[in-house]
Order: C-alpha cells, then structure tokens, then sequence
C-alpha cells in the first residue's frame, strides 16, 4: 500500500511520495493514493494543528461506509469515526487534532478510509 506523508510548516504544506515531494498552497487540492480516489485540501495556512479535509474523489459512485481517524502519540492517541462519507462530502480532520492536549511534532495523524472492503490509508505527521 502506498504511503503519503503531509509534512507542516508555518506557510504551506508538502505531500512526501516515493520520488519526491509536492508543496500545496493554500486552497490547492491534490490526488492521493495510487487509485487517485481520494484528495486532500489545504483549508488554509497551518497553524501548531493544520487544517485538512479528505474529499472523496467525484468519480466514486458509491457512499463510503467507514470512515476512521487515528491519532498516534507518544503519551495520548484518539479516535474519531464516522459511520458514512457521502460522495463529495468533506471531512474535515481538524476537529479529530483539537481531542489531543497539543498535536507534537512526534505525533502523527492515520485516516484508514474503507469502502466496500478496499481501503487506503495515509499519514500526517
């Protein structure tokens, strides 16, 4: 499975991908996964928490039916899921950083994204 990590900065964010990497600026939208069925969007510049949204891909005809965000720390982790993803819906991951006392550097973001037993999976560290 291919593996995408969001690296943040104080101005822009870059999508690190087997051969090199890619700087989003704000409002710009890229395809992830190797399926290209999943986007995320740079709401707005980050702050110590960043701002995302995972916009399923307008070509999947179908509702997502699991939808789960993990956070992994080094003395915290949480959870957030959501039972359905409505084509086109966007979700926004931000919500799932502010349940943890202060997102760290060594803490890192996993979105498992399933649909219909497929699923992809990144990173935001």
């Amino acid at each position: 499975m291919k593996k995408v990590v969001i690296s943040l900065c104080c101005c822009c964010v870059f999508i690190v991908m087997t051969g090199g990497c890619q700087q989003i600026e704000e409002n710009e939208t890229i395809f992830i996964g190797e399926s290209s069925n999943w986007i995320v969007k740079l709401v707005e510049y980050p702050d110590e928490h960043g701002e995302f949204v995972v916009v399923p891909n307008m070509d999947i005809n179908k509702d997502i039916t699991d939808f789960s965000v993990f956070i992994d720390g080094e003395n915290n982790s949480s959870s957030y899921n959501k039972s359905i993803l409505k084509k086109g819906e966007e979700i926004s991951i931000y919500e799932v950083e502010e349940r943890v006392e202060k997102f760290k550097k060594h803490d890192s973001l996993k979105v498992i994204i399933t649909w219909d037993n497929e699923h992809e999976e990144f990173h935001v560290k």
